[in-house]
């Protein structure tokens, strides 16, 4: 808990976290890099204070306007939180580590309004937003900069998110959360948060990977990103690949949802992206998959947890599943394939959950080979073709119970 532990909330208007006096922002508070570590043996807030919100649970308030963590400044301790609500900028050679026993407990928080984040901790550490309307907030680091952690990573921007920095989180949690993200070799000036190669490559070395787009996940040439849990929050997958690219995302737990506004694709078909996990969990909300002339998903299991609208804009869909159900009850997965689907039931390992009572799944394609099993106990599975036939000959169907 939080609460239970040191806590320090610094406030400015600047503030500038500096390795030599002198070397901060005109007019801003500077706080020596060294000094930082005995400030964070609990958890250091720079730029906000915490406080109890009146529905009891802990929230940030947002008071400074920028922080600059300057050239040189190295800094640790076992939680580091940063908020500004103009602007966070990180220098080349910073450093930025938390190290220490690893904590079992969470914090979590919430951020009413536009603010940038960056925060990491030796645990675990959730933040969540709302009333924000992406007018201000920006965070942006240098490539000379770095971050180390093995417990978590946030950086949340309502504005710009220009991240260049390095890495160091194997069997860490990571998340980022902008306007716009994309991984791969975009073309330069390109808006919002680029993962590239380098950066795709420390991300795969952490445990889990948190993506929260705002509008969509822009996905650019061939490219892996193979993650143990990997959670994808946008409007929709948006393929930008040239003619045999393949993009590929890999994860023992892959979750897709949407908890924003739903934006339709426009991108041209191109290229393939194929998609493996052990389980693939439909969180919620309407997205869609766009930009690609194939789409494989390779998972024993697809699941739908929430009511979840998917949009799968592709010549040819195929999907390699042991099971498609529900462990909720009366949960609905409504699955539009602009294109054929074909269902297979050869995908390697094991579903193991209780499928929940009362759910439903419906499958619209232009032509649809469905060969999966379905179990959806006192369910609904309902298939419609466009223009092509329905076989459903090799198809297990248990609505019983």
């Amino acid at each position: 808990d939080v609460y239970k532990r040191q806590t320090v909330d610094f406030v400015a208007d600047a503030i500038s976290v500096v390795a030599t006096p002198g070397d901060g922002l005109p007019g801003s508070v500077e706080i020596l890099a060294n000094e930082i570590q005995e400030l964070a043996k609990g958890s250091l807030l720079l730029g906000g204070v915490r406080r109890v919100s009146d529905t009891g649970a802990p929230q940030i308030d947002i008071l400074t306007n920028t922080v600059l963590f300057s050239a040189d400044a190295k800094v640790e301790g076992a939680e580091i939180i940063v908020t500004a609500t103009d602007k966070i900028e990180i220098d080349d050679d910073v450093s930025i580590e938390t190290a220490g026993a690893r904590r079992d407990s969470s914090a979590n928080y919430t951020v009413k309004g536009d603010g940038a984040i960056v925060a990491s901790s030796v645990g675990g550490l959730n933040i969540s937003r709302s009333e924000f309307d992406s007018l201000a907030g920006s965070v942006v680091t240098s490539a000379g900069s770095r971050f180390a952690t093995t417990g978590t990573l946030v950086v949340d921007a309502t504005n710009a998110l220009e991240f260049q920095s390095q890495l160091d989180v194997t069997g860490a949690s990571v998340r980022f959360a902008g306007d716009t993200i994309s991984i791969g070799d975009a073309p330069p000036l390109t808006t919002g948060l680029v993962l590239t190669g380098e950066l795709i490559a420390d991300l795969n070395k952490a445990n889990e990977l948190i993506l929260n787009s705002r509008n969509s996940l822009n996905l650019f040439g061939n490219q892996s990103l193979d993650i143990n849990l990997l959670q994808i929050d946008a409007a929709s997958l948006m393929g930008n690949l040239s003619p045999g690219d393949v993009f590929a995302l890999s994860a023992d737990r892959l979750i897709l949802r949407n908890s924003g506004s739903f934006v339709a694709g426009v991108n041209p078909r191109v290229g393939r992206l194929d998609i493996s996990s052990d389980e693939l969990v439909l969180s919620g909300g309407e997205f869609s998959i766009d930009g690609f002339e194939n789409i494989e998903i390779d998972s024993p299991s697809i699941i739908w947890t929430r009511d979840s609208v998917v949009n799968v804009n592709a010549d040819a869909a195929e999907f390699t599943t042991n099971l498609i159900s529900s462990p909720k009850q009366s949960k609905r997965l409504e699955l539009i394939v602009d294109g054929d689907a074909k269902f297979l039931s050869n995908a390697s390992g094991e579903a193991n959950f209780d499928s929940g009572v009362g759910s439903e799944f419906s499958l619209l394609a232009e032509a649809v080979e469905f060969g999966a099993n379905i179990h959806l106990p006192s369910g609904v599975a309902r298939f419609e073709t466009l223009t092509g036939e329905i076989d459903l000959s090799n198809a297990t169907i248990d609505l019983s119970g």
